[in-house]
């Protein structure tokens, strides 16, 4: 307990200086400089709270992500944002960690944007995380979280109302990367989310 106050307590201060570090780029006249400049930021952040934790993460299927571009009022034009500006966009979708860790129902708002800006969705799945720090626990164990990256789902041809068959496939996909060389028990394994990749040009 006193290890995981230690996490807390430094990862808290830690916290408040990049968040300090990135109030201070807003004042950026320059959106794309400020984006490159908070991507490094929240590296760094995370990379600092990773070791402060003694947790290793493994990154399988990269290669699924592509170099060529970004991954990802109303919907039509969150979606659409994403598309013409090739913005970063991560979505958890099942909305929140399980406390059991089973795979939960996804919700439907991330496919729905993914099909009205005609990006693709990457499923990505992420094991282990749940044996570090449970939902509903403060303490923090030491471990190594495996982050997998599946083969993007192209929406080429999807309208909306092909929204409900576009969350089933992603959650199949999701379930496959959590069971993938781990067994059945990897279905356990904690949380996930899905991502958009948009192309430039």
């Amino acid at each position: 307990m006193l290890r995981s106050a230690w996490i807390l307590g430094v990862g808290s201060l830690l916290t408040l200086w990049y968040a300090g570090r990135v109030l201070f780029l807003s004042f950026s006249r320059n959106p794309e400089a400020l984006c490159r400049s908070c991507d490094s930021v929240a590296r760094r952040w995370s990379q600092a709270i990773l070791k402060l934790a003694g947790v290793s993460v493994r990154v399988e299927g990269v290669a699924n992500l592509g170099l060529d571009g970004a991954f990802i009022e109303s919907m039509t034009r969150a979606g659409l944002q994403i598309k013409e500006q090739g913005l970063n966009m991560v979505f958890f979708a099942e909305g929140t960690r399980c406390p059991d860790g089973t795979l939960h129902p996804f919700k439907k708002g991330p496919f729905v944007m993914a099909i009205e800006g005609g990006v693709p969705v990457v499923p990505v799945g992420l094991v282990g995380s749940r044996a570090i720090m449970p939902k509903g626990s403060i303490r923090i164990r030491r471990g190594a979280i495996v982050v997998r990256v599946g083969e993007p789902i192209s929406v080429v041809g999807m309208e909306h109302a092909d929204r409900d068959g576009l969350r089933d496939r992603a959650w199949d996909a999701v379930a496959q990367l959590r069971a993938e060389k781990d067994g059945p028990a990897a279905y356990r394994a904690n949380r996930h989310w899905t991502m958009f990749r948009s192309h430039r040009g």
